[in-house]
C-alpha cells in the first residue's frame, strides 16, 4: 500500500494536481488498487505458469494455442489496469477513457520491451551468482520494480502531455 500511495502522489505531481480527496477516500482508493493489483498478479501467474499444464491433455495443438493466446490476454489486462490507474489515481475530475488509453498503450509497449531486454540482461546472472548469491536476485528484482514504476509514470506523462495539447 505504501508503494501505491507513492505512485498516486507521483501521478498527482505529473498531472499538476493537488490532493483534494479526504484521507479515508484516499485510503480506500489505495487499498482497492492494491487488492486489484494483487488479484491481477495471481491471475497473471496462473496464466503464465498454470494454464499450459491444465490444457495439455496430451494434445500438442491445445498447448500451442494456450501458449500463444495467454500473452495477448496478459497485455490486455495490463493496459486495462494501467488505464484505470491513470483515470482514477490522480486527484482530478475523472478523465475520459480515450485520454488515458494512449498512455497505457505506450507504457505497456515500453514495459514489455524493457522486460524482454531486462530478461536478456539477467540471463547472465548465473555468472554473478557465486559472487553475489541470493542478494543479487533481490537486487535485480528491486531494479526491475523500479524500472516498472518509471514505465508507469512515463505512460502518465504521455497522457498528461496529450491532454495539455488538446
Amino acid at each position: 500500500m505504501r508503494a501505491m500511495r507513492g505512485l498516486i502522489a507521483a501521478l498527482n505531481s505529473i498531472y499538476g494536481e493537488a490532493e483534494k480527496r479526504t484521507f479515508w477516500h484516499r485510503q480506500v482508493l489505495i487499498f482497492t488498487f492494491t487488492c486489484v493489483g494483487g488479484v491481477l498478479l495471481v491471475v497473471a501467474l496462473a496464466l503464465i505458469l498454470g494454464v499450459s499444464p491444465w490444457m495439455s491433455g496430451g494434445k500438442e495443438t491445445s498447448v500451442s494455442f494456450v501458449a500463444v493466446s495467454r500473452w495477448p490476454i496478459l497485455i490486455a489486462m495490463l493496459m486495462v489496469s494501467l488505464s484505470a490507474l491513470y483515470r482514477y489515481g490522480p486527484s482530478r475530475p475523472t478523465a475520459k477513457w480515450r485520454w488515458v488509453s494512449s498512455g497505457a498503450v505506450a507504457s505497456a509497449i515500453v514495459w514489455i520491451a524493457g522486460s524482454l531486454l531486462f530478461s536478456y540482461y539477467t540471463s547472465y546472472f548465473g555468472r554473478l551468482n557465486p559472487l553475489l548469491g541470493s542478494l543479487g536476485a533481490v537486487t535485480l528484482f528491486f531494479l526491475w520494480s523500479y524500472l516498472t514504476a518509471l514505465t508507469i509514470l512515463l505512460g502518465a506523462q504521455v497522457n498528461a502531455e496529450m491532454e495539455r495539447h488538446v
